[in-house]
């Protein structure tokens, strides 16, 4: 049986993640709420730039709904957004990762049932072969770290267990070798502007835009939502006399679910669509890396935090 005591620790590795990621935040926003107290510049003594407008940002969305809260609790409460276990703590009674020179082997100790009792809990074991790049780097000393458990919805609407092995690997100079690289911005109307340029900074191209026919399609899925939260918000209010109209509700509840998903997979087409092209143009240009803006302000999806 997996010990209770794992579980414990698996759930205090994670609150203790969620509030230690939340620590410089609260101090950021404690620093930027004195300064404009002050009349000071509001970024001013702040050592994260990046997290300072992004908090920033956040403080002037406050403002335009209410008042600012003087404490960082008050306006924000540190929660877990996705469902997820972390093995960090464990010492092998629940997990057991190793490569062995072709494969990634785990061997994971797992429920027979959701309500599991003391002998529902069984050994299982599977392997993954590793691809190129993920030999290369266990190859040259790369480190398998602790997986976490997490649970993720796909489009279809099933529940799913997704096993997230992190690896660490040492540290590589970028600069090195590098005679030319493409410069990435990205955006909305143009997801991304493209130029190539060289070590020194010189401009070696045109910019390129990356443009795709899916954003006006996104856009209307996303008016469509729009008029379908309305329909909703309408109907709530004469659901108390009106409960033939029941069905219709649940109607308009599934419509509106199945837009987010359709939005989803769209915005995963995006993805690869502007991933593969970025790639295509930089292996076309002979470049021998490819720089992204600053993004540590950058907020992924949910359960995307990588």
């Amino acid at each position: 049986m997996l010990p209770a005591i794992e579980n414990k620790k698996g759930i205090l590795e994670l609150a203790g993640e969620v509030i230690a990621s939340h620590a410089e935040r609260m101090r950021t926003y404690k620093k930027i709420l004195e300064n404009l107290k002050a009349s000071k510049n509001t970024l001013k003594d702040v050592k994260n730039i990046e997290l300072g407008r992004n908090v920033l940002r956040w403080i002037m969305n406050i403002a335009k709904k209410g008042s600012v809260p003087e404490k960082y609790t008050y306006a924000m409460v540190p929660a877990v957004k996705s469902s997820a276990f972390l093995y960090a703590p464990n010492d092998g009674q629940a997990i057991k990762v190793y490569y062995d020179g072709e494969n990634i082997n785990v061997r994971i100790k797992l429920p027979d049932n959701e309500a599991p009792d003391k002998g529902d809990w069984r050994w299982y074991s599977f392997k993954y072969r590793a691809y190129e790049r993920l030999k290369s780097l266990l190859d040259g000393g790369g480190k398998i770290k602790k997986p976490r458990l997490r649970r993720i919805r796909v489009s279809s609407g099933v529940i799913k267990y997704v096993l997230d092995i992190v690896l660490e690997v040492s540290n590589v100079s970028l600069e090195r070798g590098i005679r030319r690289f493409v410069a990435v911005d990205l955006g909305v109307r143009k997801l991304a502007t493209l130029v190539l340029m060289d070590a020194c900074g010189n401009q070696l191209s045109r910019p390129i835009f990356i443009r795709s026919p899916l954003i006006g399609k996104l856009v209307r899925i996303k008016r469509k939502i729009s008029a379908i939260q309305r329909r909703i918000a309408r109907l709530r209010r004469k659901l108390g006399d009106a409960p033939k109209r029941l069905g219709y509700y649940r109607r308009l509840r599934a419509e509106f679910v199945h837009c987010w998903r359709r939005i989803r997979r769209i915005v995963r087409q995006i993805q690869h669509h502007v991933s593969t092209v970025i790639v295509r143009l930089a292996v076309l240009f002979g470049a021998d890396a490819v720089v992204f803006e600053d993004l540590r302000s950058y907020k992924p999806p949910k359960a995307e935090r990588s």
